[in-house]
């Protein structure tokens, strides 16, 4: 997975960085084939806007917004969006594959 991230109009600590890092690789346990996660973090005061896109199989890209007023808390908040998001794409995967309709066999005819 390729991880990157921008910072627009306020400087960031690499500490954050880090941790969004963090945040990034447990998204791999919902769905293991993102191939990019771009966050990028703003600042319209008093508020932080963190933003996170990941890109899955077949170009499918899956957008999380956040708004707060702590740059970590805003993190999170986009995280557990992309959960969701990771987890609701999953399971139309799944259940695509799982709804393959059954041949039955007609009624024989005995003559």
């Amino acid at each position: 997975m390729n991880f990157d991230m921008t910072v627009r109009h306020v400087d960031v600590p690499e500490k954050l960085r880090t941790y969004a890092e963090e945040k990034a690789t447990k998204l791999l346990k919902f769905y293991d084939r993102i191939e990019n996660l771009h966050v990028t973090v703003d600042i319209q005061k008093p508020l932080f806007l963190v933003e996170m896109e990941a890109t899955v199989g077949h170009k499918v890209r899956l957008i999380a917004k956040v708004s707060h007023e702590d740059m970590f808390a805003a993190v999170d908040s986009a995280e557990t969006k992309l959960q969701r998001q990771l987890r609701k794409f999953k399971e139309k995967l799944v259940d695509h594959r799982a709804d393959k309709p059954e041949v039955t066999e007609g009624p024989s005819t005995d003559e």
